[in-house]
């Protein structure tokens, strides 16, 4: 089954560690057939694009990571 996907980025397009990473699972989704599209989280909160027919996954942040790291 065919999905459209949607990242939802904290920081955009910086392309630090979680945004290298974002992309390596985007092309591993594409590779599988599916749909990636990608936002920051500033544009979703105002312009959310097409969200119901989206899985959206919200990839994490800094603060995220060390608190999971912290645990």
């Amino acid at each position: 089954m065919k999905h459209r996907i949607l990242f939802v980025l904290s920081t955009f397009p910086a392309l630090g560690g979680i945004e290298k990473l974002s992309l390596q699972l985007a092309l591993a989704f594409r590779q599988e057939g599916h749909e990636v599209a990608f936002v920051s989280w500033k544009t979703a909160q105002t312009a959310w694009p097409d969200a119901e027919t989206f899985t959206c996954y919200r990839l994490p942040n800094r603060r995220d990571i060390k608190a999971f790291e912290n645990l």
